[in-house]
């Protein structure tokens, strides 16, 4: 059948961590379907970074399928588990992987452009 979705991998014995998991549905989300599954034509969704994110994120905050500690790096657009790396910035509202954390205290910084233009540096 040409609609039909198989999978040959055996889940039941997969050791992904969290982010690994959540990683392949993001690539996948946005246009790369994973070498043991094989889709029908035109079934390959084929999204943005940002919409893909989305449906994490929904996934995530609202049906609880994914875990909610796997965030999106403002800066860089990776991937990471906030539970064991990164930061979020509630004063710039910036969530930041370990690699693009500035060092910038929070409390240094008002909401303004200074903050922000700390970050091109």
């Amino acid at each position: 059948m040409e609609n039909e979705i198989k999978l040959i991998k055996n889940n039941d014995k997969r050791t992904d961590s969290d982010i690994e998991k959540v990683q392949e549905f993001y690539v996948f989300l946005k246009g790369t379907c994973p070498d043991k599954i094989t889709l029908g034509d035109g079934h390959q969704p084929v999204l943005t970074d940002d919409q893909a994110f989305s449906i994490i994120w929904y996934l995530q905050e609202y049906l609880s399928v994914f875990p909610n500690q796997i965030e999106k790096c403002s800066i860089c657009g990776e991937l990471y588990d906030s539970s064991s790396e990164g930061y979020y910035s509630e004063n710039r509202n910036l969530f930041m992987c370990s690699g693009c954390d500035d060092g910038i205290d929070d409390d240094e910084f008002e909401d303004t452009d200074e903050a922000d233009s700390s970050l091109a540096e």
